[in-house]
């Protein structure tokens, strides 16, 4: 039967029957005085414009878990599926490097080699796609939170869609004119010509350029969903894109014979893949809203506001690239062997492992922030600043406890995470005692990655954004640096990290201290106002 023939009511006809002109009369009438027909026509108005808003915003209830559940309960609920997801991430972060440093070539020599320059290659990959990405996806997610906690569900129509407009116009300038310039880049940040690793280097980013727009709506559906309160649905997203890029790494780099290229195609590929999955969970009815093509319009100032608030995602992922790029030059500058090309690609090498056990050491906590931060923006919003204050605490707590576990797993098990990236003596020898070194002091980065969440969801991004790049670029860019000099050894540049966690942390005590009134919900009185 068709259903506009059909008896039986459709979706929506029983609140359309409730706003019967017949029996609806006006606000404060006198039962004794028949209403005028314009009056009845005005309170039909009214009362349909009213049922329309509660339609509209009925999908916002969904996230009233958030104020109505304890906090534990809530944080658990949005943070153990990012965590799930960030243990994928972690083997999607290191499956690259070691199918590469196991599979990218014939002989160990070969694929000391394709390491070398994929470790060079990637802080281009970390600090230009990743990192723009990272900034609209995260500031979209953290207004996206907010407009919940508002109760505003035309504003979160927006933001969704200006976020992915936003994505595109990344992925057109990633595609279409970083593409362009891979070899000077490449280039600029340590890759030669000797023994063929700038053309390897090149055919490994330029895919990624290519395929950026995978990345860009990979990483807006995932944190959107999680903006939302859809903790599990994001986690979904992620695990698609790690599980498929584990899989296809072996099959793209080895049976297909592409070699490195392989595994930057399988990185596409899986973040294709998990992209349109995020985008079909964020437009049904397990989202709570749903955007049209009308919602892709650019806003000036919308756009502004989500740039800014999620400019810590850029500010830390071209930090951590910059920091990568200048500890290759210096191992380079400050290398006691200069002349041997196998010691000097293995240290390299070493060197971009040991970055991503280094960020597998913070990515619980990267994983605690991204999922209390829809809590908290929430909370920032409603203006529950107790409650605001409750969940940071709690995730203060939680980070730490992680932090102290996978500290001491890095550190006792150092010679065998070594192995899985490459068998190569030189590498080991290198990889263990300097892994050992950086990890030892990451039981302060909690006073850190607790906060910058907190400053995102008050709408400091910019001073989030600040905080991170004190860490993860300044100040250790200035150690480094001074410490290699000191000590004229590539050494220095690992030395750097303990004083870099030191100094990053008392500043993370500071900037917490000078924005507690804002955290507590405690306002300045005007000058005149006080006593």
């Amino acid at each position: 039967m068709n259903p506009e023939q059909s008896n039986e009511p459709q979706i929506g006809e029983t609140e359309k029957k409730e706003v019967a002109p017949a029996v609806v009369a006006p606000e404060n009438a006198n039962p004794e005085t028949p209403a005028k027909p314009n009056d009845l026509e005005a309170t039909v108005v009214d009362v349909k414009e009213e049922s329309a808003k509660k339609e509209e915003s009925s999908d916002y209830a969904a996230t009233d878990f958030m104020s109505r559940e304890s906090v534990g309960k809530v944080m658990w609920k949005l943070t153990y599926p990012s965590l799930i997801a960030k243990v994928v991430s972690a083997l999607y972060a290191v499956c690259d490097s070691m199918f590469i440093g196991k599979l990218a070539g014939e002989t160990q020599d070969d694929r000391t080699i394709a390491l070398a320059a994929v470790s060079l290659a990637m802080p281009l990959e970390q600090g230009i796609i990743h990192s723009l990405a990272m900034m609209v996806s995260n500031g979209g997610s953290t207004v996206f939170g907010q407009s919940i906690g508002e109760k505003d569900p035309e504003k979160g129509k927006r933001v969704v869609g200006n976020t992915f407009f936003m994505e595109i116009v990344v992925a057109v300038i990633l595609a279409g004119v970083f593409s362009w310039f891979t070899k000077p880049l490449l280039k600029l940040v340590g890759a030669t010509e000797s023994q063929g690793k700038l053309d390897i280097g090149a055919s490994y980013i330029s895919t990624l350029f290519y395929g950026s727009i995978t990345y860009c709506f990979y990483m807006s559906s995932s944190d959107l969903m999680r903006g939302q309160g859809a903790a599990l649905l994001s986690c979904l997203i992620s695990i698609t894109a790690g599980l498929l890029n584990m899989i296809g790494d072996p099959f793209y780099i080895k049976v297909l014979g592409l070699g490195v290229r392989g595994a930057a195609v399988s990185t596409v590929v899986a973040n294709l893949v998990s992209s349109i999955v995020g985008l079909s969970l964020l437009n049904s009815k397990k989202s709570v809203v749903r955007i049209g093509w009308s919602d892709l319009k650019p806003d000036p100032k919308l756009d502004g506001h989500i740039l800014m608030t999620g400019m810590s995602g850029l500010v830390s992922g071209f930090a951590g690239a910059f920091v990568t790029i200048i500890s290759n030059r210096l191992v380079l500058r400050y290398s006691p062997y200069p002349e041997d090309d196998v010691r000097t690609n293995a240290v390299i090498g070493a060197w971009g492992a040991m970055s991503k056990v280094y960020f597998i050491s913070f990515l619980p906590l990267i994983a605690l922030a991204q999922g209390v931060l829809p809590l908290l923006a929430y909370s920032s919003g409603a203006k529950l600043h107790k409650r605001f204050m409750d969940c940071s605490k709690l995730m203060f707590v939680w980070e730490m406890g992680i932090t102290i576990v996978l500290e001491l797993a890095i550190l006792i098990f150092t010679p065998q995470i070594a192995t899985i990236f490459s068998n190569e003596p030189r590498f080991i020898e290198f990889f263990v005692p300097a892994l050992r070194i950086m990890v030892a002091p990451v039981f302060l980065q909690p006073l850190v990655m607790s906060l910058f969440p907190m400053l995102q969801a008050i709408g400091k991004g910019g001073l989030a954004g600040m905080l991170l790049g004190m860490k993860t670029c300044v100040i250790i860019l200035v150690a480094q640096v001074v410490i290699s000099m000191i000590m004229n050894d590539y050494w220095g540049a690992v030395y750097a990290y303990p004083v870099t966690e030191v100094l990053s942390a008392l500043l993370a005590v500071y900037l917490f201290l000078k924005n507690k009134k804002s955290f507590y919900g405690v306002q300045e009185l005007p000058v005149s106002a006080k006593p």
